[in-house]
This record gives C-alpha cells, structure tokens and sequence, in this order.
C-alpha cells in the first residue's frame, strides 16, 4: 500500500509539472478572443412579458477590470430579468473559448467557491446535486444543475440573512462537469482525470451559468417566461446533446 501511495504522489507530482510548464504555455499561446458579444445573440433582453437591464460586475471600473481579469472570460453576461409578474431573476454566464482558460481554474468560478470563500453560507440540507428543469413544450432534454440556498449574515440589526436562490452549470465540451459534494475544494480526482484527458490538446470550450432570485427558484418551474428562457439557454447549450458554439460551427 506504502508504495502504491509513493507511486501515485510521484505520477501526480511529474503531470502538475507538465501541466505548469507545457499546457499552461499552450494557453497563453492562444489567440485573442473573438468572442465578445456573442452571448449577447444567443439571449434576448426582452421577450414575451420579460424585461431586463445589464448588470456590471462591480461597484466602480477599478473593480470591474480587476473581476475580469480574474474571470479570464471570453464573454459574459449579466443580466437581471423582470417578468411580467413582478418577479426578478439574474442571469450570469461566463463563456471561454477552447484554449482560454484550464478547466480547473474556470471551474472554481461558482457559488461554492467564490461566494462561500467571501463570507457565505450554503445550507447544506436543502441542496440538490442534480436537479432536472422540465420543459413541457421542449422534446429536449435539458442538463441538469445545481441547485443551492446561499445566505449571508448581515449581522444582528437584521432579524434575518440574505439569501439568494441559485441553480447553476459549468458545462465543458459539452457535458456537465463533475463536482464534488459539497465544492468547496479543487477534487484530486477530477484534476487528474481533466489533465489525463487534455494533456496533448487545448482546454475545450466551457460554460458557467448561473440563475439566482431572491425566492425559492421551484416557484419558476410552471413559468412560461422562465420556460421560455431556459429554451434560448438550451438552444445555446443546456440540451443534452448540444455542441455548443464551436461544436456547432464546424
């Protein structure tokens, strides 16, 4: 077993080398992204009752580069949909075009990492792995996502804590990536199994989608503008099957 053990370390140690001194180069080798704006195409602001307005990524500019270039996207939106009962949801996608960005860095990019390392909190026992969205008027399948409560504590002037209502996807070449559990950390066995999988060629194209409200999202379900947009992200990504936008344009 003692050996096993030092055989594995070594195996994992000499492939964190070849990803820090070969395919991270082969990343930043990359081309400029010509991506920008086109999630913008696949997602229209308005339809049937829906209304939105753009969201920034910060308070003030400073802040808004510096998220960028944490993202390291291609493209993103952020958008905040009111429907036409009065409802508000916001969508938040990040997009990286093969090459862009290695899976393992994209994929810290959620709720379970980002909120959570930033004072949140998910309540464990509402949280579902896998949670299907039906679309009754679809003959597609959608992926299914996450779904999670996060609540923040505003301390004790407040009699209770902020929270937010999220169902999110990180797709990578077309198929839900495989978190662990709980994701609060990067899973071993997903790193070596992405950089045995991508060690001779360039990181896929990968997606992150989030929506979050500020009510249970299960009241979204039988919403025919909710439905509606899950469609438009279906078509762009969330059906089983689809080939995203690289997959489609060969």
């Amino acid at each position: 077993m003692k050996s096993f053990l030092t055989v594995l370390l070594a195996t994992v140690s000499i492939l964190g080398i070849y990803f820090v001194f070969f395919a991270k180069n082969n990343i930043k080798r990359s081309v400029e992204s010509t991506a920008v704006g086109y999630l913008k195409t696949q997602i229209p602001d308005k339809f049937m009752g829906a209304t939105s307005v753009e969201k920034k990524l910060g308070p003030n500019e400073e802040v808004i580069r510096a998220t960028e270039k944490i993202l390291n996207v291609s493209d993103y939106l952020n958008r905040e949909y009111t429907l036409s009962n009065g409802r508000k949801i916001t969508l938040y996608i990040s997009y990286w075009e093969p090459a862009k960005e290695p899976i393992e860095q994209a994929s810290t990019h959620n709720p379970d990492r980002c909120w959570i390392n930033n004072g949140w909190k998910c309540n464990d026992n509402t949280r579902r792995l896998s949670d299907e969205i039906v679309l009754p008027d679809s003959p597609k399948k959608l992926l299914p996502a996450r779904y999670g409560e996060y609540y923040f504590d505003l301390g004790s002037a407040y009699k209770k804590p902020y929270t937010r209502y999220v169902w999110f996807w990180f797709i990578v070449d077309g198929k839900p990536y495989e978190y662990t559990k709980d994701n609060r950390f990067v899973s071993p066995k997903m790193w070596l199994k992405n950089i045995l999988t991508y060690m001779d060629q360039k990181a896929p194209e990968m997606y992150f989608i989030r929506i979050d409200a500020d009510f249970p999202l299960d009241a979204l379900r039988s919403d025919k503008e909710f439905q509606r947009l899950m469609k438009y992200l279906g078509d762009m990504i969330l059906f089983e099957g689809s080939k995203g936008r690289i997959g489609n344009a060969k």
